[in-house]
């Protein structure tokens, strides 16, 4: 089996730009989430997307879209099954090109502010649609992103390894075990208290962390 793409992928240098890692006055946030799920959406489009544009100079921010799917290696690529069906294994994907276009192999833990927000504008507008493929196009241009990037992106191996190692991701976190989506990390660590608390409103957690910005 030849190494998957990804993996060549992440061998690239780091573009030049400010993240919130430079800065020490902020908090990682790591959300697991799938592109169809109703809590998933609604928590991204709520509670993160705001929060992200108040702080987002000290946010750390690590999308992981994958959530509850499954996948096996079969005749050269990965095979993915979803838990809201096909579709949401073709949002998931999307999403995870989306990332990719803004960000680079960098993903978003280390990508420059100006650029994730782009990723993430973009996955906020197909959130709101429901087909997320159809509205894929009209949401990358608002999001100053090229469709035709994603588009490509989503149907080859980049995008197939791209969902592939997210997966992988998902899988590998045990602290504790991701059950259920949105699954909310604050500095590598789970509770069921911050996260009961950070899907009803996200920035009074976030402001725990980061006192001083709130």
């Amino acid at each position: 089996m030849n190494l998957p793409v990804i993996l060549v992928l992440l061998c690239f240098g780091f573009l030049n730009g400010t993240t919130a890692e430079d800065k020490k006055d902020s908090v990682k946030l790591t959300v697991f989430y799938e592109s169809y799920c109703p809590y998933s959406i609604e928590f991204i489009v709520n509670q993160l997307y705001k929060t992200w544009n108040e702080f987002k100079d000290n946010i750390r921010l690590d999308l992981v879209p994958f959530g509850n799917a499954k996948q096996t290696y079969e005749n050269d690529h990965f095979v993915f099954t979803c838990q809201h069906g096909p579709k949401e294994c073709v949002g998931n994907i999307l999403h995870a090109c989306a990332i990719y276009q803004a960000c680079g192999s960098r993903g978003t833990l280390k990508c420059p502010v100006d650029q994730l927000s782009k990723a993430i504008n973009y996955i906020d507008c197909v959130m709101q649609q429901n087909d997320q493929r159809t509205a894929s196009n009209k949401c990358a241009r608002k999001a100053n992103l090229q469709p035709s990037s994603i588009n490509k992106c989503a149907k080859d191996s980049v995008g197939n390894n791209l969902e592939s190692a997210y997966g992988n991701q998902t899988v590998a976190f045990h602290n504790p075990k991701v059950t259920y989506v949105p699954f909310i990390v604050f500095n590598n660590k789970h509770t069921e208290e911050e996260q009961e608390a950070a899907e009803k409103d996200l920035k009074s957690v976030v402001c725990k962390y980061i006192p001083d910005k709130c």
